[in-house]
């Protein structure tokens, strides 16, 4: 995660090394915040620079710790001009500022919760600054608690500024009643713009906060609505019909106290996100396209709930409550107590699917339970076991998969997936994938696998025979012990 960085702070120096800088050095530091790129001489000479500081830095006693910080301070700085990410041009730089995966709610939102200054990418170099504020989207994600000071609504307004009119990604958090107005006003004014919302409060009386927003939510796509039960859950969620017209509106994820629901375009909704408690409610949305069912829910709803939608993920105990006749992509996970076999057979039976992929994740299971459910997915072609429990993919399972002249299990199967610490031998893994390589008419060759095995060892000849499988058309990935007991890639 980025830490803080005051917007107005120069390049940031660890503090034991701020010491009175010479020309030279602070030449080097003009030369880094304008992203002066070196020319290949002055590559060369940078990098020698480096060699001759590491040298002199080597010879210091402990006594001259003032001296190492200098030296090892210029280093950093020398190395920063040479850094690969400064030769990228400001549509690729622009680019990563953006992606998703480096901006979670809380890694982009901290400044505005604690209110301390503005975002530490615009304080790398001049380059960045400049390339983040010609970047509004960089400036549309973030997270803002409505309890805060003048200094955060100043913030807010700033970042609504910057990012123009790019559709809004946020979090809005309400932890008590101490609700500052001109953070909700400036946050209620841009609704039209909210694309990704996530909604955190406290007590269900809260809410009333928001009632300005309905017939406003024309840009709505994704909503993730949390609601404490704490002082106030006597206020009835149910007839709560902020969200109930926001056109676009398609993915909802919910956690709520009092075990009803808010109004919401039911029909609109394609992906939904609930706890156990709340798979009931799953027949009230007829078009979904998938379904995400967190938590153990201890015993079955009763009745069995009929959920019209082709991918489920859920944790096992789930399925004994639910019927997906349409049911084409499931995900099981999550431990606790063993699932059995048994239990699987009775949901196939009751839904009658044409299951097409099936992953188990972090399942509680034994062998033989793995056995026994193979043969009841036979159109499956996508097969996922990752870190199942205990050490659940033994010998029987690897025999099981293993094409010979009697029965097939899987016969469909076209994409394999094995990750994990498994107690089957490496002779009986090889032997099932080769002998799903070829082509007959009774069954489909293998042609993606991945193999991620965290205590194995392959030796060189059985990692000829694993070469071998690319070479008849497997697209194969590898991921085991080497020879220095490293976790790596090795296919």
């Amino acid at each position: 995660m980025i830490q803080s960085t005051s917007l107005s702070a120069p390049f940031a120096l660890p503090e034991q090394a701020r010491f009175a800088m010479s020309g030279q050095f602070a030449s080097e530091l003009w030369a880094v915040r304008q992203n002066i790129l070196p020319d290949p001489v002055e590559r060369i000479s940078i990098q020698k620079s480096i060699y001759d500081a590491e040298t002199s830095l080597s010879s210091l006693s402990a006594e001259q710790e003032d001296a190492a910080c200098e030296i090892r301070a210029r280093i950093s700085l020398l190395g920063s001009r040479l850094a690969p990410i400064r030769r990228l041009p400001p549509e690729i730089l622009s680019s990563i500022f953006v992606d998703p995966s480096l901006h979670t709610s809380i890694s982009r939102g901290t400044f505005l919760l604690a209110g301390r200054g503005s975002d530490p990418v615009t304080a790398v170099s001049f380059h960045w600054r400049a390339t983040a504020l010609s970047t509004p989207h960089f400036w549309a994600i973030f997270s803002v608690s409505l309890c805060g000071t003048d200094n955060v609504m100043h913030l807010l307004q700033l970042y609504l500024n910057r990012s123009k009119n790019c559709a809004l990604s946020l979090e809005i958090r309400v932890r008590g009643s101490d609700v500052h107005p001109g953070i909700l006003r400036e946050i209620l004014n841009g609704c039209e713009r909210w694309a990704t919302l996530r909604l955190d409060i406290v007590t269900p009386d809260l809410l009333s906060l928001f009632s300005p927003i309905r017939r406003r939510l024309r840009s709505l796509r994704q909503l993730s609505l949390q609601i404490g039960g704490g002082f106030g859950a006597g206020v009835s969620i149910e007839g709560l019909d902020t969200f109930e017209l926001a056109p676009n509106l398609s993915t909802l994820k919910l956690s709520l106290p009092d075990g009803v629901l808010p109004r919401v375009p039911f029909a609109q909704i394609k992906t939904l996100s609930i706890s156990a408690d709340f798979l009931p409610f799953a027949a009230r949305f007829p078009n979904l396209s998938f379904l995400s069912v967190t938590g153990n829910p201890g015993e079955p709803s009763s009745p069995i709930v009929t959920a019209d939608v082709p991918s489920l993920s859920a944790h096992p105990a789930v399925l004994q409550g639910v019927t997906t006749p349409t049911l084409v992509h499931l995900h099981l996970s999550g431990g606790g107590t063993p699932w059995s076999s048994r239990q699987f057979e009775v949901f196939v039976q009751r839904s009658q699917f044409a299951l097409r992929t099936l992953t188990l994740d972090n399942v509680r299971i034994r062998g033989k339970d793995v056995v026994h459910v193979l043969p009841l997915v036979p159109m499956v072609q996508s097969l996922t076991l990752q870190s199942l429990q205990p050490h659940a993919i033994t010998e029987i399972v690897m025999r099981a998969l293993t094409r010979g002249d009697g029965p097939q299990s899987l016969p469909a199967l076209t994409t394999l997936s094995l990750s994990g610490s498994y107690l089957f031998s490496t002779p009986t893994l090889l032997e099932m994938l080769e002998s799903r390589i070829s082509v007959d008419s009774h069954s489909a060759p293998l042609r993606w696998v991945k193999l991620h095995l965290r205590h194995r060892e392959f030796g060189a000849e059985q990692l000829d025979r694993l070469r071998a499988l690319t070479r008849s058309g497997v697209s194969l990935s590898v991921k085991c012990l080497n020879a220095d007991k490293q976790f790596v890639t090795m296919l």
